[in-house]
């Protein structure tokens, strides 16, 4: 178990910049957790994608609650587009949305009861974000005014 818990958070830290790293090591509790969703996001295109095509529009529509209809809806217009996901089990596909959301509530950007809660930004993170891929924003409920 522990092999494959250091393989996994190796293989999600390397998408991580050399200054997104330094802020991980230095930074705050929610700095580190905003850090970890990023490189989450960045690892997983299913995360990535169900988190900028979902979470953040219901953000940027102020429809702040997230259901597992939106994710039941989300996977079926994936499996359109993606045959291969037609093969994944119905308990692997609940597992992996219950995945999904716990990790939302680790990172602080999904309460208990569900809601989208914004990312609060520090001014040193809101630095490092971006500074890769302009799309790593889409990733953060945040509204576009509050970016930089």
């Amino acid at each position: 178990t522990a092999k494959r818990i250091c393989t996994e958070v190796t293989s999600r830290l390397k998408f991580l910049n050399p200054d997104q790293l330094d802020l991980l090591v230095e930074g705050t509790m929610q700095e580190q957790r905003y850090l970890l969703w990023l490189a989450i996001c960045q690892r997983y295109r299913l995360i990535h994608d169900f988190t900028t095509e979902v979470i953040h529009q219901k953000f940027l529509q102020l429809s702040l609650s997230l259901t597992h209809q939106d994710y039941e809806i989300f996977f079926n217009q994936k499996q359109e587009w993606h045959p291969e996901l037609e093969k994944i089990s119905e308990t692997k596909r609940k597992k992996s949305r219950q995945t999904i959301f716990q990790m939302l509530k680790e990172a602080g950007l999904l309460t208990r009861d569900q809601a989208i809660n914004p990312a609060l930004l520090s001014s040193r993170l809101s630095a490092l974000i971006g500074q890769d891929s302009e799309a790593d924003w889409r990733v953060f409920p945040v509204q576009s005014l509050e970016i930089r």
